[in-house]
């Protein structure tokens, strides 16, 4: 390690892309867990853990193989496709403390509920999922329902939920189904809640319903879950932290090859998971809702940190010596002339130096001049540098 120098940004470009995406994709699977303790607010509804599912897009860069792998979607511009390929994203959240809990990274030809459905194997008894309307189907309400998770969605506008039994809080039993050639099969028996927003900008028509899996409206009051829908927006915001403020506004994934991008994309979430559970500790430490703590100023704390410290993660940390500049060897020193011809000198008498009270005046040494100091340069030790991006 002595001939150990700073790579740099090719060598280092060229080594992310030899591991491949497949390493971060295994550790955010390991490390990516619930945050939220059961006494901390905003985690659990009546013994529920809540969260949250959705999708979103990120633009790569333009090249060949990106769009090959991914696609690129049309536009209504007369070009008739976008400026960027686009890589589609469906992420599960605990809504409470914003932590990403599992995610499905494919091409945007590929559905939100295709991918969506790839998430039911992190979901289990003890929780409630909010989706959006867009989700709402009986294959996917099955799938989720069969691990014990329990749910609540919104219905589309356009959906038709007959009134099977009225529950006294106001919402009903209904049916819905799946269908095969037009008929509809498999039926799935939920509970319907229909409510509406006195002055709420942009409120629908014919008011919001929700369907739930939760039948018992004592236990489970369908005024709560209305309020509770809410909580559905907090996985937009989470969304927002990681492709607005982590990532950059408008900022494109710069790996020009799919393996690149899929890497890129699973450090992102791992960086964002880390950000969270800092934020989770701290809020439990201080007894405050995690949404009290700025993402922002987390994320440019975290940035201080890293690019200030010494690296910690550099060869020489594990024992090895640091390699040092090699010193200049110094000046030598003048020869002294031989045979000194003495200076003439003008006055033609000696000088008698004077004295008082028998003592001989002191002398103050000559200055040394600076051309005959030896110049000692700074010990040099080279600094890593991590980047949180």
């Amino acid at each position: 390690m002595d001939d150990w120098r700073v790579p740099a940004k090719p060598s280092l470009f060229r080594a992310r892309g030899r591991p491949g995406p497949e390493p971060l994709r295994v550790l955010f699977a390991v490390t990516a867990r619930p945050l939220g303790l059961e006494a901390a607010p905003g985690v659990f509804w009546r013994g529920l853990r809540l969260l949250a599912v959705d999708g979103t897009c990120w633009d790569v860069a333009d090249t060949v193989a990106n769009e090959r792998e991914f696609g690129r979607p049309g536009t209504t511009r007369p070009v008739g496709k976008a400026a960027f390929p686009q890589v589609r994203m469906a992420a599960l959240v605990e809504v409470g403390t914003h932590a990403v809990l599992d995610a499905e990274v494919a091409g945007c030809r590929t559905g939100e509920v295709t991918l969506v459905a790839r998430l039911v194997r992190s979901c289990g008894p003890g929780r409630l999922l909010l989706a959006d309307r867009e989700f709402l189907g009986a294959p996917l309400w099955q799938s989720f329902t069969t691990t014990g998770c329990h749910l609540l969605w919104r219905v589309p506008a356009n959906r038709v939920l007959p009134v099977q039994h009225r529950l006294p809080d106001g919402s009903w039993l209904s049916r819905i189904h799946a269908r095969d050639d037009g008929k509809k099969i498999h039926p799935v028996r939920v509970r319907v809640i229909s409510y509406r927003l006195d002055g709420a900008p942009g409120a629908e028509a014919g008011g919001y319903r929700l369907v739930t899996d939760l039948l018992d409206a004592e236990q489970y009051p369908g005024r709560e879950l209305a309020g509770l829908y809410r909580e559905r927006w907090e996985i937009e915001s989470v969304l927002g932290e990681i492709k607005t403020r982590q990532r950059g506004a408008k900022v494109v994934l710069p790996s020009k090859t799919p393996d690149g991008v899929r890497q890129q994309t699973w450090a992102h979430l791992l960086v964002h998971h880390a950000l969270r559970e800092l934020m989770a500790k701290t809020a439990t430490v201080r007894g405050i809702h995690p949404d009290r703590l700025s993402f922002t100023d987390t994320l440019r704390a975290a940035r201080r940190s890293v690019t200030t410290t010494p690296g910690v993660f550099s060869p020489w940390a594990a024992g090895h010596r640091t390699r040092k500049a090699p010193r200049r060897p110094p000046r030598p020193a003048p020869a002294a002339p031989t045979d000194p011809q003495p200076a003439p000198c003008r006055q033609t008498q000696d000088v008698q130096l004077p004295t008082q009270m028998g003592r001989t005046p002191h002398l103050a040494p000559a200055r040394q001049s600076p051309d005959r100091r030896h110049h000692h340069p700074p010990t040099v030790t080279p600094v890593t540098q991590r980047h949180c991006s």
